[in-house]
């Protein structure tokens, strides 16, 4: 009897939310996402159930800190790359750090985005 093919690992899908959301958001989808790939959802700084982190007034420093956060909660959960889903706001930041850790991203998905 041959051995079984180990299964490829599949990219994880990490899901941001928007302005004034929280992980709540993918409730619904959570189920049906994560049966064929492992899923993250985290609640970005000052929303949610995270911290609140004083914001610096000029909005590219407030943007920066955000970033930074999604890179550092990437590296404390020890993903090499992902498959990263914005909503609103959430696809605004996932546009800027693709833009500063596009190593990082397999692929950017966005949902319901405004003109930023």
């Amino acid at each position: 009897m041959l051995p079984s093919p180990v299964a490829p690992k599949k990219c994880p899908l990490v899901m941001v939310h928007g302005f004034g959301g929280g992980v709540g958001l993918w409730i619904h989808n959570l189920d049906a996402l994560s049966a064929s790939r492992p899923v993250y959802a985290f609640d970005l700084l000052g929303f949610g159930r995270s911290s609140r982190p004083t914001f610096p007034s000029d909005a590219v420093l407030a943007e920066e800190q955000f970033v930074t956060s999604i890179e550092l909660w990437r590296e404390c959960v020890g993903l090499d790359n992902m498959i990263l889903l914005g909503h609103s706001l959430g696809g605004y930041l996932a546009t800027s750090y693709a833009i500063q850790h596009p190593s990082r991203l397999e692929v950017i998905l966005y949902t319901a985005m405004s003109q930023y």
